[in-house]
């Protein structure tokens, strides 16, 4: 029984220190700006906004993305995950959103995409999502605050 003890700890000990050898986790913040006017050559929309927002494609929604650096513990043969946690959010008010295209691409859940980039020899990890989630009831929430774990 005690080594069965032992053995249960040491193994409980192997896995926490594997997770934390291998694992990263950064808080990141999302500043939102007021409502923002994007355009082309021939019309203008209303849209959400925040610090180094980025627009992937044609739906004029912020995405966040980021690079991260991986050099440190970058294996090839693995397939890197993002999961975020402690996540904060504020509601969007009905003015901010009012007028707004493509809120209907806005889901209950963050997808989180990520890819692995080699720039000049050294592997990043890129990462890229929209923001904003909508509740049961249909109101959407921008995210805040959030830890980014590897």
């Amino acid at each position: 029984m005690k080594l069965l003890k032992i053995s249960t700890i040491t193994a409980y000990f192997l896995l926490v220190s594997f997770y934390c050898l291998y694992s990263q986790s950064f808080t990141r913040e999302i500043k939102w700006s007021s409502e923002f006017i994007k355009g082309d050559t021939t019309s203008t929309y209303k849209t959400l906004n925040f610090e180094l927002a980025a627009s992937f494609n044609a739906d004029f929604l912020p995405y966040y993305s980021e690079n991260i650096n991986i050099k440190h513990f970058f294996n090839s043969k693995y397939d890197y995950t993002i999961k975020l946690e402690n996540t904060n959010f504020i509601a969007c008010s009905d003015d901010e959103t009012y007028g707004i295209p493509n809120l209907d691409k806005i889901k209950n859940n963050i997808k989180i995409e990520t890819q692995i980039s080699i720039a000049r020899g050294t592997p990043y990890l890129q990462v890229k999502f929209l923001p904003l989630v909508r509740n049961e009831s249909g109101k959407i929430f921008k995210l805040i605050k959030f830890d980014m774990v590897i």
